[in-house]
C-alpha cells in the first residue's frame, strides 16, 4: 500500500538503447506484455512507425529515446489501484444474490482468485472497496415502485410490475430498472461479505445513496450529477491505473471501468474475480469495454502485473499514443473490433 512518504523503487522496465528495427522492437513488446495477451503485429507495427519518425523502419538512438521516455518511463511509473465492487452481502447470498441470475455466476467462486489478488506482494498501490448504500425507499427498489413520492408513466401504472422490468417514472422524469430492495444502508445486506478479505489501509466509497437516482459507477451517480470522491482519491495517490471486479460483472462492475476509462485511467476489468447477472450482458459489456481499450484480464495476469510488471497489450498501445491517431490507424482498430464481435 501507499504511504505519505515514497520509497524508491526499481525500474519495472529497463531504459532501450538504439538503433533498433521492427523485429527488435517486437521482440521487446513480447518481454514486457501480460502472459496471456496477443501481440497484434500489425498494431505493433503502428506503434513502431508513431516513433519512426523518418520512416526508415529503423529506430535511431534519438528515436528509441523517444520510446523511453513516452513508454518505458511511464510504466515505470505506473501507480495502479484495485477496485473492488460491490461484494456486499445481499448481492452475494441475500435479496438479489448474483447466482440466482440467468448466468447462474456464484459470487462464491470469485472469493478465492480475489482473495489471493488482495494477499499478493508486492500489493496495489491502493485498493478501493465500494458498496451500495441504498436508503430504505430507494427508486430502484420494486417494492417501492409505486410510492406516493414517485409516479410511474400510464403504461406501467397499468401493468403488472416484477423485479428486473425497466418502468418510466413521471416524476421525477427518469427511466429505471427495478430491483429487489438491496443493500439498504447499515443493513446485514449492506455489509461486505464476511469472506472477503479486507485490506489494510484499504479506502471506501459508498454510492448510490440519494432516494431518487441510482448509481451503478463508483464515479458518478447514473445521471452524471454527482461525483463520488473516487476519482479525487485516485489523483491523490497518484493513480495512473485501475484494476476493477467485483458484483455485478455486467452492471456495476462495467459502468465503473467504462468511466474510469473515460476519466483517463489505464483500465483492466479482472474477470475471475467478477461475476454478473446475464450473460449476453457481460459478453455486450465486454465487447463495448474492448473497444474502448479496457484489458478484459484475470487474476493470475493481475498478479504477474504486480509480481513481473507485464502489462495488457492495450495499455501499452495507450502509453505510446496508438489510439490517438486517426485515418488508416481508426480504420484498422475498427476492422480488428468488427473481426472480433462476428
Amino acid at each position: 500500500m501507499s504511504t505519505a512518504v515514497e520509497t524508491e523503487r526499481a525500474p519495472r522496465v529497463a531504459p532501450l538503447k538504439g538503433p533498433l528495427n521492427k523485429d527488435d522492437f517486437l521482440a521487446f513488446i513480447r518481454t514486457i506484455i501480460s502472459h496471456d495477451d496477443k501481440v497484434d503485429e500489425k498494431l505493433c507495427d503502428a506503434v513502431f512507425d508513431l516513433f519512426d519518425k523518418d520512416s526508415d523502419n529503423i529506430l535511431s538512438e534519438s528515436e528509441t529515446e523517444s520510446v523511453n521516455q513516452r513508454l518505458i518511463s511511464a510504466i515505470n511509473d505506473l501507480r495502479t489501484a484495485l477496485i473492488v465492487v460491490d461484494f456486499q452481502n445481499d448481492f452475494v447470498s441475500g435479496s438479489l444474490a448474483i447466482g440466482n441470475g440467468g448466468a447462474k455466476q456464484n459470487p462464491m467462486e470469485a472469493l478465492a482468485p480475489l482473495n489471493r489478488l488482495l494477499t499478493t506482494m508486492p500489493a496495489f498501490d491502493t485498493i478501493i472497496y465500494t458498496l451500495d448504500w441504498h436508503p430504505s425507499n430507494h427508486i430502484s427498489f420494486y417494492e417501492h415502485c409505486r410510492n406516493s413520492d414517485r409516479t410511474l408513466a400510464t403504461s406501467d401504472r397499468l401493468r403488472k410490475l416484477k423485479p428486473f422490468d425497466t418502468v418510466v417514472f413521471e416524476s421525477p422524469k427518469m427511466t429505471q430498472r427495478l430491483y429487489p430492495r438491496h443493500c439498504v444502508q447499515k443493513s446485514w445486506g449492506s455489509e461486505l461479505s464476511p469472506n472477503l478479505i479486507v485490506a489494510e489501509d484499504a479506502k471506501f466509497i459508498h454510492k448510490g445513496f440519494e432516494v431518487y437516482v441510482d448509481s451503478y459507477s463508483a464515479f458518478y451517480n447514473n445521471t452524471k450529477t454527482t461525483r463520488s470522491d473516487l476519482e479525487q482519491m485516485l489523483k491523490a495517490e497518484n493513480i495512473h491505473a485501475v484494476f476493477v471486479c467485483g458484483l455485478a460483472h455486467d452492471i456495476c462492475v462495467a459502468a465503473t471501468a467504462h468511466d474510469a476509462l473515460d476519466l483517463g485511467f489505464l483500465t483492466a476489468v479482472v474477470e475471475d474475480c467478477s461475476k454478473g447477472l446475464d450473460i449476453t450482458d457481460i459478453e455486450m459489456a465486454n465487447r463495448a469495454l474492448s473497444y474502448k481499450k479496457c484489458a478484459i484480464t484475470n487474476s493470475k495476469t493481475a498478479e504477474s502485473f504486480l509480481k513481473t510488471h507485464r502489462i495488457p497489450w492495450a495499455w501499452i498501445a495507450k502509453l505510446c499514443g496508438l489510439y490517438e491517431k486517426s485515418g488508416g490507424l481508426a480504420a484498422l482498430l475498427k476492422e480488428n473490433h468488427e473481426a472480433d464481435t462476428n
